[in-house]
């Protein structure tokens, strides 16, 4: 095999090993780990003279992408800001606070802003009549790793009372 002909091989060969090893740290990183993942479902809420709507419900929580739910007690308040539930059609400003407690150091609070809308229930198929959706930062947790994340968050309400949420970290 001739000088120029080795020189060759060998510099493509380096080449081929600098390019593999600039993308293969790349993937090689983690995946990044989602913080927070909750859901619950109720069958009673209530709402006060201030329009304030809350629902306590036995849910699920979990701190890592494709791990199992966690049990928790998840309370949720959804208040508008103008202290109604918007009608069929129409949205408006409102605030959140879900807090969930239970063992395993599951507890943390969800705090944000978003838009509640009003819905015509589509019977049987859905009962909806307002959903709220929002972006949360959470003020409290037992674990260290959620405080200060951020997400998006739902509540939903039903015709016949129930209620149910939804947070997950983006």
């Amino acid at each position: 095999m001739s000088t120029a002909r080795t020189r060759t091989l060998a510099v493509a060969g380096i080449a081929a090993l600098v390019t593999l090893g600039a993308v293969s740290p790349a993937s090689a990183q983690p995946r990044p780990v989602q913080a927070v993942y909750l859901d619950g479902y109720s069958a009673t809420s209530t709402t006060d003279d201030h329009g304030s709507t809350s629902f306590t419900t036995e849910g699920g929580v979990s701190f890592r992408r494709r791990a199992a739910l966690l049990p928790a007690t998840i309370t949720a308040v959804l208040t508008p800001d103008d202290g109604s539930l918007p009608e069929p059609e129409t949205c408006e400003p409102a605030s959140a606070t879900i807090t969930v407690t239970g063992a395993h150091r599951v507890g943390l609070t969800l705090v944000g802003t978003g838009t509640v809308c009003g819905f015509y229930p589509q019977e049987p198929t859905s009962i909806v009549t307002q959903v709220f959706t929002g972006r949360y930062d959470v003020v409290q947790a037992q674990r260290a790793k959620p405080l200060g994340t951020d997400g998006f968050f739902e509540i939903r309400l039903g015709n016949d009372g129930s209620a149910s949420t939804f947070a997950i970290d983006t």
